[in-house]
């Protein structure tokens, strides 16, 4: 029997309620506590799902109404959540973290920033501590909003030197961020790696 399609209406819920992306709920599988980074967090949905498994989460975004608005969240749900107003494709991080996620958003950066941005993440990553990323591949269309689109095993080859856990490349399933707006699927790769 053909399993049942999940199709998800991101419309029906405040950002930082939204579901999860598949590659930050395994992150539960190999880490139950410590410090994350989320990278261009955006609503939050992310940061917001492992503030409440006990994580110590960051939050990282350069947009400054996003994060108001996650505040506002965040407060009236009672979660604590540091914030920092920063570009990934500017990475600045002043200190180690057991996890860093980049969900859906590296593919907003151009080449020459990836590069930068994944070499930060992992040099400021503890031992034993995880990458967790989603990126959209070249099978999706480009958009001037989505400037690249990585290749075939791409994001794996930038992890040879650490423990890949987790790593696949598939379409995910239908999904919309508008109310009356067409659902769409997008191509993604994503990875779990531990530093050795």
């Amino acid at each position: 029997m053909k399993k049942k399609q999940k199709v998800t209406d991101y419309s029906k819920y405040p950002p930082h309620l939204a579901s999860v992306t598949p590659v930050v709920k395994l992150i539960l599988r190999y880490k139950k506590r410590g410090t994350v980074l989320d990278l261009g967090s955006g609503g939050g949905r992310h940061a917001y799902f492992l503030a409440k498994h006990g994580f110590t989460v960051t939050v990282l975004d350069k947009n400054q109404g996003m994060l108001a608005r996650l505040k506002r969240a965040a407060k009236q749900e009672i979660i604590n959540l540091i914030y920092q107003r920063a570009d990934i494709a500017k990475p600045h991080f002043t200190k180690k973290y057991d996890v860093i996620v980049a969900a859906v958003s590296l593919h907003f950066l151009k080449p020459a920033e990836i590069s930068r941005a994944i070499v930060s993440m992992k040099a400021h990553t503890k031992r034993g501590g995880l990458n967790a990323i989603t990126v959209h591949t070249m099978k999706n269309k480009k958009t001037s909003t989505k400037p690249y689109r990585f290749k075939k095993s791409e994001l794996r080859n930038y992890y040879t030197d650490w423990k890949i856990h987790h790593y696949r490349e598939l379409w995910g399933d239908p999904f919309r961020l508008k109310p009356g707006a067409r659902f769409i699927r997008r191509h993604r790769a994503e990875l779990i790696a531990e530093k050795q």
